[in-house]
């Protein structure tokens, strides 16, 4: 989730453009990209996409809002699931 927040934020290392990340058992491509505004506007809107590096037709693209929301809910899933683990002791 840390890569995903640091390019909400555009808070690449430099010369960065994505982060490879391993989650649930497979690799991701997480980029930050700019793309056409749907409306057309001159001005480029920049998108998060999330691709399996293992499966190339497997990629979303997002506005940045969305994806914001999309991270806090995952990391809150995350918060959850472990509080609710049994403890090992």
């Amino acid at each position: 989730m840390d890569a995903c927040r640091r390019l909400l934020q555009g808070a690449l290392p430099r010369g960065a453009s994505a982060f490879k990340v391993r989650a649930a058992e497979r690799c991701f491509l997480v980029s930050r990209v700019a793309c056409d505004d749907a409306a057309g506007a001159s001005e480029r809107e920049p998108r998060l996409t999330i691709a399996d590096l293992f499966d190339p037709g497997a990629s979303v693209t997002l506005p940045l809002e969305l994806a914001a929301v999309v991270t806090s809910l995952i990391e809150t899933g995350i918060e959850r699931r472990a509080r609710s683990a049994p403890s090992a002791h």
